[in-house]
């Protein structure tokens, strides 16, 4: 039993409703993952579990969710409203009827709470259960627990991103790394390391290190050229959006402006992450050419080329398409 019985005391006591209160202060001290909430209804999630064994708290819980088509084709979907009061539901009855008595179902419980949080996009308190799951028997015992942990830590500016991936990520996804779920896993954390990029919580270069850690198994490496598709678009559209942004810094009809302190160095800021996504790029790149079915794909050929066609020097990429042209019409 990891951790020892000190632990799994420390953290049942953590568990009573005051504690719990005071607890989620911890996860509120940075209002950015508030913006993630406003986005949040039109951005995969994770599934309802399917898995009904458990305590009399968990199995009550999972048979009432059993009404909720949720994750499926059914038109009769609900609506985000509908979802939030029936998960708003489930959770109250839920925290009232755990007992706390046996670390298993304590275990099954918090995490089932922490997934119903995430899904009703309360990250907060999503992060807070994953967080007490993960204090009962040692951090390395629960991929579901360190998923969401992973996940909604990208808006609470507890841990780095090297951490959340290295620490929590990783090891969630090479606890079983023949999951069926892995894409389903991978998208969403994609996603939303993207938005939390937009958002300045992260560097924008920072999800390419994704792709170290499925370079790490045979099993995972697969994914590896779709996760690079994914992020190759977003990278070349932010870098184009900078590069028109300094140039518009750059060419101020207003000398006050344009020559002013503040302005240069808001460009040097731009160049500097302007450079990040150039660089990420190139690594982008090189993991797609060893696909060979992506490197040939039409709509990646125009990603890349926009991308070749990025640096500020633009007189050179214009000559390298003339000549290009010109190749082409010779050989015509």
């Amino acid at each position: 039993m990891a951790g020892g019985a000190a632990v799994i005391t420390a953290g049942l006591s953590l568990a009573g409703d005051a504690a719990v209160e005071k607890g989620w202060n911890i996860y509120q001290s940075n209002d950015r993952y508030r913006a993630l909430e406003r986005y949040s209804e039109s951005m995969a999630t994770l599934c309802l579990p399917r898995n009904k064994d458990g305590s009399e708290a968990y199995e009550t819980a999972v048979e009432t969710l059993e009404s909720v088509r949720f994750c499926t084709e059914d038109r009769n979907q609900p609506s985000p409203t509908q979802l939030r009061r029936k998960l708003d539901q489930v959770i109250a009855t839920l925290r009232k009827k755990q007992e706390k008595s046996d670390i298993d179902d304590t275990v099954k419980e918090d995490v089932l709470l922490s997934l119903l949080y995430f899904i009703r996009n309360d990250y907060r308190r999503a992060h807070f259960y994953a967080d007490l799951v993960l204090d009962y028997r040692g951090r390395n015992n629960n991929g579901m627990a360190q998923y969401i942990y992973a996940v909604t830590g990208l808006y609470l500016n507890k841990d780095s991103y090297e951490v959340l991936v290295n620490e929590y990520l990783r090891k969630s996804l090479l606890e079983d790394d023949e999951n069926p779920l892995i894409p389903q896993l991978l998208g969403i954390f994609v996603e939303r390391s993207l938005l939390a990029a937009s958002l300045g919580n992260i560097s924008l270069s920072d999800p390419v290190e994704l792709l170290d850690i499925l370079a790490e198994r045979k099993s995972l490496s697969k994914y590896r050229p779709r996760v690079a598709e994914y992020l190759l678009g977003h990278y070349v559209q932010a870098g184009l959006d900078l590069q028109k942004r300094i140039e518009s810094l750059e060419g101020a009809v207003n000398p006050l402006i344009a020559d002013a302190p503040k302005t240069r160095q808001r460009i040097r800021a731009m160049e500097a992450k302007y450079d990040e996504l150039l660089t990420a790029g190139h690594l982008l790149e090189e993991v797609i050419e060893s696909d060979a079915k992506l490197k040939k794909n039409e709509d990646i050929l125009k990603w890349l080329d926009r991308m070749h066609c990025m640096p500020r020097e633009r007189s050179a990429c214009v000559a390298q398409k003339f000549v290009k042209a010109e190749v082409k019409m010779a050989g015509s």
